[in-house]
């Protein structure tokens, strides 16, 4: 009976979303090397973010001194 309850429970939680019981790992098909090609892209996009940060950090700097 006991798991009856938790079982009732765990889906009425899942359908006004709670806690949804829902393997989402499942859903996708997520490959080693493709998590490696989009781990290197979004080391590779975080460098250019530095990048561009630092940029106008100092493009921003540059134009305060001219006042």
């Amino acid at each position: 009976m006991a798991t009856i309850r938790r079982t009732f429970a765990r889906s009425a939680g899942s359908i006004i979303n709670l806690k949804p019981n829902t393997d989402y790992k499942s859903y996708t098909s997520v490959q080693a090397s493709t998590y490696k090609t989009m781990s290197n892209d979004m080391k590779k996009v975080g460098k250019d973010l530095g990048w561009v940060v630092k940029s106008y950090a100092a493009n921003k700097k540059q134009k305060s001194t001219y006042k």
